[in-house]
């Protein structure tokens, strides 16, 4: 999702795996269709939106670990 400016303010999901839905909690039907930074905002202070953001912006793949409680 980008704003006038093209800048990627959030993203879309279009689908969400089945290892997504264990490590989130979440189901696939809950999420698909709806914006990451509403589901889950605290990824935009953790700095993984912004790891999102750049392997757009590059298409340089990106890796990274992450916690989940």
């Amino acid at each position: 999702v980008r704003d006038t400016s093209g800048r990627i303010i959030d993203f879309e999901y279009r689908s969400f795996n089945r290892m997504a839905e264990e490590i989130t909690g979440r189901k696939a039907a809950d999420v698909v269709g709806r914006r990451m930074l509403e589901l889950f905002p605290g990824i935009a202070a953790s700095g993984v939106f912004d790891r999102w953001v750049e392997l757009v912006e590059t298409g340089v793949p990106v890796r990274f670990q992450d916690r989940y409680q």
